[in-house]
């Protein structure tokens, strides 16, 4: 290779640097040290090639005969010398492209980076920045990498500090033993005392000389404060890069459970969102609960593994915001939506656009995924009549002479089966799970809480819906009618002996009260009534169901 060839090569290099992506230019800056000693290096055997003439030096003895050989004619001439030189420094060059991530060492140089992509908003960039090394920046700003494991070992958990007051106390009064003189203690105690302070000691110095880990802990705990907290970075994930934010709130880190809030309520805040899409095509069974496949990349990073779910409570975001959206105050159009008439394409596409609906499902995929799993948690269903309680009071069931679509009228009603439908599926699910799993039976028949039983807690959940409904003026007889087969539908089938006949004990007695406590007289009635309009083709004996809610007093007073 002559000197022009290797100006050309330059200025070839140089080209590529201009038009390649702003992200892998960012990149380089972690690698740039490495980089600029290997070109140092190859630059200088390349000049000192080019004019070999003037610049050869002696061969060293330990080369023998090959140095000799290097002449303009041959049989290895500098210019060859010079264009392998090249094509080493290109080699290396392209490998640096290919495996560019980050190292606990440039974790400083990294987060500057990002603090400069933030600033100038340059989102798309930051995300493709730090993806790769989401892992290794998690783990270093938690203090599980191996280094910082070994470290933490060595160092051990530090002292609590005394107070000042108790030792100017100690020195002034310093304690007394009373009674006699202990005796020496045996050789081979002050021996091992005397081992134990050598080793201490030393191991105490041989800490003092291992460089502190502060910085690139600080480094890595400021990229993730940013990834988490950073708003405007946040919506754009949610709108924009919605598999970076499952990927994200996956990671084992203490700010991971406020990334998620944020995360999901802006994905609820929007219906064309991924959740939206995902929740829509996430409806086919598996053997116990829903198949969740890949390709839905929020709902199968949140349950998958379930006890994620649990542990970044991502019932609340979704639960707190269908509540918000339910009070007219704050979205007064969208409550006026409700009792509008149900027609074919609402319930083709508008319900799946609908917050309230998309957030029932979510929910029911939520529970069913844990029960199946084996999360020992309720998983915060008690939302669950809490939007039933909030579709009630805007309820208004509109008169028109349309043909009715289906058999509830308005949108309003057919998000109450859905609710009630929901609750009925949790209490069967004691009969799906897995044998031996906590969600297979009750530990009694009370009506009280078990937290960390799914179908009693649905048992409790759908006493409390029905309580909400079954009062009001504005709900109408026709659906309230329908919501209590629906909630009949949870029992029905359930045996009346063993473990399951403890729940199904439970579920008539949260019924026949209303949840947790009485309902009193008119509610029971009520519910006479009620079971006294429907249509039962089932050939189930509801004995039990009807002696709880007073069904043939009800029937006695009739007569």
């Amino acid at each position: 290779m002559t000197l022009d060839g290797y100006l050309t090569f330059l200025a070839l290099v140089a080209a590529i640097f201009a038009i390649m992506p702003p992200v892998t230019r960012l990149k380089l800056r972690l690698v740039s040290g490495h980089l600029a000693l290997w070109s140092l290096l190859f630059t200088s055997l390349v000049f000192y090639f080019q004019f070999f003439d003037l610049l050869a030096i002696g061969c060293p003895t330990l080369l023998g005969n090959w140095c000799p050989s290097i002449s303009k004619q041959g049989p290895i001439t500098p210019a060859q010398l010079s264009f392998v030189a090249v094509f080493i420094w290109l080699g290396i060059f392209a490998s640096a492209f290919v495996r560019i991530r980050a190292t606990p060492r440039r974790l400083g140089v990294l987060a500057t980076t990002v603090e400069r992509l933030v600033e100038s908003a340059a989102y798309p960039d930051l995300i493709d920045l730090v993806d790769a090394d989401l892992g290794l920046i998690a783990d270093c700003a938690e203090g599980r990498l191996p280094y910082q494991q070994r470290r933490a070992r060595l160092v051990g958990m530090p002292k609590p500090q005394q107070s000042q007051a108790l030792i100017e106390l100690t020195q002034q009064r310093p304690f007394q033993v009373y009674g006699p003189p202990r005796p020496p203690a045996p050789w081979y105690q002050r021996l091992a005392v005397a081992k134990s302070r050598f080793w201490a000691a030393l191991k105490r110095d041989y800490v003092a000389t291992l460089p502190s880990d502060t910085p690139r802990r600080g480094a890595a705990s400021k990229i993730v404060d940013i990834l988490c907290r950073t708003h405007q970075l946040t919506v754009f994930i949610a709108e924009h890069r919605p598999a970076f934010g499952a990927r994200l709130v996956r990671l084992e880190i203490r700010s991971a459970s406020d990334f998620s809030d944020a995360f999901l309520a802006e994905l609820c805040a929007k219906p064309e969102s991924a959740l939206y899409r995902e929740v829509a095509n996430n409806q086919n069974f598996d053997r116990c609960g829903y198949h969740i496949p890949e390709r839905n990349v929020i709902l199968h990073s949140l349950f998958s593994n379930a006890n994620i779910a649990e542990r970044l409570a991502v019932y609340q975001p979704v639960g707190e915001y269908a509540i918000a959206r339910l009070n007219p105050v704050n979205d007064a159009a969208y409550c006026a939506s409700l009792n509008s008439l149900r027609d074919r394409h609402w319930d083709d596409h508008g319900r799946w656009r609908d917050p309230t609906y998309m957030s029932i499902r979510y929910f029911d995929i939520m529970v069913q995924a844990a029960a199946c799993q084996g999360v020992a948690w309720h998983m915060w269903l008690y939302y669950i009549p809490s939007l039933v309680e909030g579709i009630t009071k805007i309820y208004d069931l509109v008169e028109s002479e349309t043909p009715q679509f289906g058999e509830y009228r308005t949108r309003a009603s057919y998000l109450l089966y859905a609710a009630f439908d929901a609750l009925s599926d949790w209490v069967q699910l004691a009969a799906k799970v897995p044998p031996g799993s906590q969600h297979a039976e009750p530990e009694n028949d009370r009506v009280d809480h078990d937290n960390g039983n799914i179908p009693k807690s649905a048992a409790l959940a759908l006493g409390i819906a029905l309580r909400r409904v079954i009062p009001s003026d504005q709900v109408d007889y026709e659906t309230k009618g329908n919501l209590l087969e629906v909630a009949i539908r949870a029992f029905r089938d359930l045996p009346r002996e063993g473990g399951l006949g403890r729940l199904r004990q439970v579920t008539i007695a949260s019924i026949a009260k209303g949840g947790l406590s009485g309902a009193g007289a008119d509610y029971e009635r009520t519910l006479s009534d009620l079971y006294g309009e429907i249509d039962r083709p089932w050939q189930n004996d509801l004995g039990d169901f009807e002696q709880a809610i007073g069904y043939q007093r009800w029937l006695h007073q009739l007569r």
